[in-house]
Formats: C-alpha cells, structure tokens, sequence
C-alpha cells in the first residue's frame, strides 16, 4: 500500500505519525499543570478560611 502513494502523501503520513504521540503527550502534561494550578487556588482559599480559626484557638489554647 505504501509503494503506491506519491512521496509527498509519505512525507505527509510519516510527520503525522510522528507529531501525533507529540500532540498527545502536551495535552496530558498540559491538563496536568492546569489540574495542580487548581489544586493550589483550592488550598489558598482553604488557608485563608482556616487562619482566622488558627489565630482565634491559639488566643483561647485549643489545640
């Protein structure tokens, strides 16, 4: 089948079989770092919730 086509078809099949697992790999490190960026806006936001509760216990000594 591959002796048929035209060498630019090959050329053309040969740069796609190639930036294809390329493609894959940026979409998955890319949802990776947008998964860890949300994650530390979740923790920020839980920080700032909790320090007003932090300081309130250590002026009563809960711990």
């Amino acid at each position: 089948m591959l002796t048929r086509l035209k060498i630019s078809h090959k050329i053309a099949l040969s740069i796609f079989t190639g930036s294809l697992p390329i493609g894959v790999m940026l979409v998955l490190i890319l949802g990776g770092i947008n998964d860890r960026i949300g994650f530390t806006q979740k923790e920020r936001n839980g920080r700032t919730y909790q320090r007003p509760h932090v300081s309130t216990s250590a002026r009563i000594n809960v711990r």
